[in-house]
């Protein structure tokens, strides 16, 4: 009998430009965007700060990963959890009644005789098909 190898990993996004996918090249595109935008408008030294802060974020957001998942995929996470109620209730759910039937007479297992499990296995045992 031949063995074949399975493949594990066939849920990835595809490379648009080099390593990154296309949702990479939109961050990293946005960021270099605003800083496009940013270097007209403010003066050169406050460029350079907001070029760290605002390309590193960009960065991070194409490029970081933390336990398998990316950055803004635990940003969101994040902020679902703080606007999300945080006491959980047990409400129990009422069950219906539990009907118990009630043995006949001549299934009661008597003193001497076979017990009703007894009965029972014998006659799973020689149960015909």
């Amino acid at each position: 009998m031949a063995e074949f190898q399975v493949p594990q990993f066939i849920e990835r996004e595809t490379r648009v430009v080099g390593p990154f996918t296309s949702r990479q090249c939109l961050y990293l595109g946005l960021g270099g965007g605003i800083l496009f935008i940013l270097f007209f408008l403010v003066p050169f030294p406050l460029f350079l700060i907001l070029t760290f802060f605002i390309g590193g974020m960009a960065l991070a957001l194409a490029v970081v990963e933390i336990g398998g998942q990316s950055l803004p995929t635990i940003i969101k996470n994040f902020i679902f959890y703080l606007i999300s109620p945080k006491i959980y209730l047990w409400k129990k759910k009422p069950l219906p009644p539990k009907v118990i039937r009630k043995l006949e007479a001549k299934e009661v297992p008597r003193i001497g005789a076979k017990s009703l499990l007894q009965k029972l296995s014998s006659l799973i045992e020689t149960k015909t098909k």
